[in-house]
């Protein structure tokens, strides 16, 4: 490697770190004051944003290196260091290259690292929290859940659909379906429910009795019972219920994905959520290359605070865009691939424009 692109590889490496305390410091502080009106012992709050920050540091890393890169190479401007550069022989294309693929690999890097710890001390510290204020294990929830239940014996199937989660151990919308020999024998709905030990107990639940002569539907026996109908449910899917996605981990998500993908259900969150870890190194450096042309001006004109300014704008827009995306996909059916690939893919065209430009020299 060159010595002009290992200090830029050190200059951007020491910034982003800087970035990246700045940034883990200001989440940490902000949520511990979040914290201070909850009514559990100070020491405990201290331990659970103490367990907190490694999630912090995976959750905010393509954000510092976006953040980082930007300013180490504005700094490198400001200095006259990339003009003489540039003099040297080296063009603003093989420039911009490297400096995206230093910024892929280290982006990259803390993003598989961060694979291996975020989850793990996120579920802890989400169970010191819950453990101070409900004695018990404290999770958060995915926004829907569906879980499998086979009653190998008497040949039953029964899937539970959750739609929405309301504290920790309290949930709205529930369908529980019951087959029998594969074919549909009754449909049951509540509007609420709630999680008790091993049981998951339904209120006020609507009960749609299916009847069939000769494999044709001929009855539906509709009624409303005031009594609570419960379920008892496994280990497993007590942890599937009481799991939100940031416990798990990639492999845990396919994992998840694979399981409701092969009973035929909805799973369309978990390729979202793999979709969207897998891409962030690209973004961060794809956020990078958009950001250079103005970082790299050679007049001068754009100070630190400006790009700064800029660099958190683009990404909190796009990260709006993909969020956008995302949601109205799950909402109207759109493919989930495409509206996970599409403003990704938006992106690169324009980098591969950029890339166009410098070569031929703005």
């Amino acid at each position: 490697m060159l010595l002009i692109y290992r200090h830029i590889l050190r200059e951007l490496l020491k910034i982003t770190f800087l970035m990246l305390v700045l940034l883990v410091s200001l989440f940490a502080l902000f949520h511990f004051l979040e914290e201070l009106n909850r009514d559990y012992p100070a020491n405990i709050k201290l331990s659970y944003i103490a367990n907190s920050i490694p999630y912090f540091i995976y959750m905010l890393s393509p954000l510092a290196v976006l953040l980082g890169s930007t300013i180490a190479v504005g700094k490198l401007t400001i200095n006259k260091e990339t003009q003489t550069i540039i003099a040297s022989g080296i063009s603003i294309n093989n420039l911009i290259k490297k400096i995206y693929t230093f910024a892929f690999i280290v982006a990259t890097s803390m993003s598989v690292l961060g694979e291996f710890y975020g989850p793990f001390f996120y579920t802890l510290a989400k169970e010191i929290k819950g453990q101070a204020l409900l004695n018990q294990s404290f999770q958060n929830f995915s926004s829907e859940s569906w879980l499998v239940r086979n009653e190998v014996f008497s040949n039953k199937k029964i899937i539970f659909h959750i739609k929405k989660t309301i504290e920790e151990s309290s949930f709205e919308d529930i369908s529980v379906f019951e087959f029998k020999d594969d074919i549909l024998v009754n449909y049951l709905f509540s509007k609420k429910g709630y999680l008790e030990e091993n049981t998951l107990k339904l209120v006020d639940y609507s009960s749609l009795d299916i009847k069939y002569d000769n494999q044709l539907l001929y009855q539906k026996n509709l009624s409303k019972n005031n009594q609570e109908k419960v379920y008892t449910l496994s280990s497993n899917q007590i942890f599937s219920l009481t799991n939100d996605l940031n416990t798990l981990t990639l492999i845990d998500l396919f994992e998840r994905w694979r399981y409701l993908n092969s009973y035929g259900l909805r799973s369309e969150i978990y390729i979202q959520e793999i979709m969207s870890r897998i891409s962030q190194p690209l973004i961060a450096s794809g956020l990078l290359v958009i950001i250079l042309p103005l970082v790299l001006n050679m007049q001068r004109n754009t100070s630190i605070g400006k790009m700064i300014f800029f660099s958190i704008s683009l990404a909190l827009v796009f990260n709006l865009i993909y969020k956008f995306a995302n949601t109205l996909a799950l909402n109207i059916g759109i493919d989930i691939l495409f509206s996970s690939l599409a403003p990704l893919v938006l992106i690169y065209v324009y980098v591969i424009y950029i890339f166009y430009k410098a070569k031929k020299g703005f």
